[in-house]
């Protein structure tokens, strides 16, 4: 195990040492208190009240950052070169300060059958879109960096976001009509107003290192872009469910640089809440927490996730994980479901144990709890429920050999 984490230690630190691939580099904005081309082909950007800011590392005049009005935004004079008509890839460090309102992040005539990345409000997506066809990417959370590649290959089209690969689907028919200059911070269609701006993107969101490619790059390559725009330390992250207790574990390749993580848990996947603070101690790189809370949890799914706080004052976040409150290895039977006055559980043992039957309401609180204790074979009880108001309950049945949650309606 030790070499098996080392190898993985070299092999992410590799990754931030190889260079960037060039092959096919045709637009390459560092957003370095400077918007210069240094790809290999004539595009220009022009500034429409945009100002530089601090990049993920706290680095200043190191990122675009935009205030959020219709008149926010770069265009870019690229005399062709961005209107692909076949394969092609573009990266960008994208931060987004606040996940309010739909916000345009790249179009270069997206509504006319060419390409675009937005970021869709209702289902909290983030979308790409070419030819007309669209996939759409979740978990793009606010106030983090992501590394976010969007590219066409072959038919296909995907978005990665840091590094792994989070949407696929088939590109579309339309045939593209390049008419109108790529916009960035923007989406663009002449009808929307006077300038054909629509959808800024929120005040003070960033974009950085802005690259576009005339082909497709590999996953290798693609992974290989994701340490300037987000240089976080976690490569392992796990939720597992024992008994009661959920235990997360998570690997780091340098802790040097953090000062803690905070654990953050969910019933929902999008309101997150603070259950634990660890902070790292002796360059350690292996760490894990067990939550014991999930007993009193209104719902049948768990959400985690880590936020990283750096010592310097940068902070981000890992993936969500999800946590399916009832796996399990015997199943419950209960009826009637509504149920008026008793509640019938029946559930079969392999050997003599015991489980805590608990109801609990949906803001949380215990309403009632029993030990049953159980006998090989087929067990039967019941709950009286005649005394507690109607409404939706959940049902947990937790022990030794079952983690159940049932909701049951009282009439």
């Amino acid at each position: 195990m030790k070499k098996i984490k080392l190898l993985l230690y070299v092999f992410m630190i590799s990754l931030r040492l190889i260079a960037q691939p060039t092959v096919g580099l045709v637009g390459y904005f560092s957003c370095n208190n400077i918007l210069t081309n240094t790809g290999s082909l004539n595009i220009t950007a022009t500034n429409n009240n945009t100002v530089f800011s601090t990049n993920r590392a706290g680095t200043a005049n190191s990122a675009l950052q935009f205030n959020g009005s219709l008149t926010s935004f770069l265009s870019l004079t690229d005399n062709g070169n961005l209107d692909f008509t076949d394969d092609f890839t573009v990266s960008m460090g994208v931060y987004l300060s606040s996940l309010a309102s739909s916000q345009g992040i790249y179009d270069n005539c997206l509504n006319y059958g060419g390409y675009g990345l937005f970021y869709f409000n209702g289902p909290n997506t983030l979308q790409f879109n070419c030819k007309n066809g669209s996939i759409a990417a979740t978990g793009f959370g606010v106030n983090q960096w992501k590394a976010v590649t969007f590219q066409r290959s072959g038919t296909t089209m995907k978005i990665f976001i840091d590094g792994v690969l989070a949407a696929s689907g088939v590109v579309g028919s339309q045939v593209a009509a390049y008419n109108y200059p790529p916009v960035v911070g923007q989406m663009f269609f002449t009808s929307q107003s006077a300038n054909g701006n629509y959808n800024p993107i929120s005040n003070g969101s960033k974009i950085d290192e802005m690259r576009f490619y005339n082909r497709a790059l590999s996953d290798a390559e693609i992974i290989s872009l994701t340490p300037f725009t987000l240089p976080s330390s976690i490569i392992n992250f796990t939720a597992s469910l024992k008994n009661s207790n959920a235990t997360l574990y998570w690997d780091v390749f340098n802790s040097n640089l953090t000062k803690e993580f905070n654990v953050e848990q969910s019933i929902d996947g999008i309101n997150f809440k603070c259950i634990a603070t660890i902070t790292t101690l002796n360059n350690n790189l292996n760490f894990s927490y067990t939550d014991s809370s999930l007993i009193s949890l209104a719902a049948t799914t768990v959400f985690y996730r880590l936020k990283q706080h750096d010592l310097n004052g940068i902070s981000s976040y890992s993936k969500t994980l999800s946590l399916n409150l009832q796996i399990k290895q015997k199943s419950i039977i209960l009826y009637p479901n509504p149920v008026l006055n008793e509640a019938n559980i029946n559930l079969y043992s392999s050997k003599p144990n015991f489980a805590n039957i608990i109801l609990i309401n949906n803001v949380g609180k215990i309403v009632l709890s029993k030990v049953w204790n159980l006998q090989a074979g087929n067990n039967a009880t019941s709950l009286n429920l005649a005394s507690i108001g109607s409404g939706s309950y959940w049902l947990k049945v937790i022990g030794n050999e079952v983690f159940e949650t049932h909701q049951i309606v009282k009439k």
